[in-house]
């Protein structure tokens, strides 16, 4: 299994243009820097039916992105589930089922009490990671099977 490829955000209309016109300005003018070369007022210069290409051109690039994108969430997300709770998460899981509702005094005092707990008490949060760890690696092996499934159906 290998991650998917890391999709890039499509270029604007004005990287758009910036990109068509550098290598023209690159090779009128080899010693100066593209920065120097393409500037703003080009650009704010054109008239709107010179800028429509552009426009179009980067409304469909992003339309395929969208489109992609989508793609890529219903095939990674399809049931896979998330990390495993951590014993820190579980100590704190407790309190916010009862209160629904923390403030940020509340969370410090569980914090403080998290770190003041000794280690046979904090063993009852770790025993819940390291099973909530096995059912997270079964979760895991599933999806992970269902995903290669859905590719060849």
């Amino acid at each position: 299994w290998c991650p998917p490829a890391v999709l890039q955000r499509p270029l604007n209309r004005y990287m758009g243009y910036v990109q068509q016109l550098k290598p023209i300005m690159a090779g009128q003018n080899p010693g100066i820097k593209a920065v120097d070369l393409i500037k703003k007022h080009q650009w704010r210069s054109m008239s709107p039916e010179q800028k429509q290409p552009f426009q179009e051109a980067s409304l469909w690039v992003r339309e395929q992105f969208k489109k992609t994108i989508h793609k890529k969430k219903d095939l990674t997300n399809h049931g896979k589930p998330k990390r495993p709770c951590s014993p820190f998460s579980i100590f704190m899981s407790e309190p916010f089922e009862e209160a629904r509702v923390m403030s940020q005094a509340k969370m410090k005092s569980l914090l403080e009490e998290w770190r003041n707990l000794f280690s046979h008490e904090k063993k009852v949060y770790t025993q819940l990671a390291e099973d909530d760890k096995i059912y997270h690696m079964v979760e895991i092996e599933f999806s992970r099977k269902e995903e290669l499934l859905c590719l060849y159906l």
